[in-house]
């Protein structure tokens, strides 16, 4: 082997290595957000029993603007929940690289080199890593796009979440404040 095909072998195993490490990074990013997700349903859900056992204690009690009110932080904390859900329902699209076309690639290699004919086993195995880097890539980019949209609905959530907070905020400092 001479030192062009090793140089050309190790770049390319190098951008293998990168492209693992990218959707593995990703990996992380998809659970971050899953526990964001669940995060907020959990809040959510705290909040929507208080209101419910708020309003069983005391609905004779409060006027039409706290009953409007809840209604509008109900509304919200319910999206928060519906949207959260939505994120985590993604797991079901979570891929990585088909195992039968690199364990395909790896027995072409293999009965390259059993067949002893070094220049095209060089030349498959670049061949082969560039392959897999590539397939790598591919991945990752179908789960970034993934990823996106997840984030985006973890996002929405959370507004939802911090707006149904806000609200009740503002109703117990105008409660307060009319008192």
């Amino acid at each position: 082997m001479n030192n062009k095909d090793e140089m050309h072998k190790l770049l390319n195993i190098e951008i293998l290595e990168t492209a693992k490490q990218h959707y593995s990074e990703l990996r992380q990013t998809w659970s971050l957000l899953d526990k964001k997700a669940e995060s907020s349903i959990t809040v959510a859900g705290i909040f929507l029993a208080a209101i419910f056992a708020f309003m069983k204690e005391f609905s004779h009690e409060i006027g039409w603007f706290e009953k409007l009110t809840i209604v509008w932080i109900v509304i919200f904390l319910m999206s928060t929940i519906a949207l959260a859900l939505a994120a985590l329902w993604g797991r079901r699209s979570y891929i990585s690289p088909p195992s039968e076309s690199i364990r395909k690639h790896v027995n072409s290699l293999l009965k390259t080199k059993d067949a002893s004919q070094d220049n095209d086993f060089i030349s498959l195995s670049i061949s082969s890593l560039n392959y897999f880097s590539t397939d790598w890539d591919k991945v990752s980019d179908d789960l970034f796009k993934k990823i996106n949209i997840k984030g985006r609905y973890v996002l929405i959530s959370q507004i939802a979440l911090l707006t149904s907070l806000i609200l009740v905020s503002f109703t117990m400092i105008i409660k307060i404040c009319i008192s």
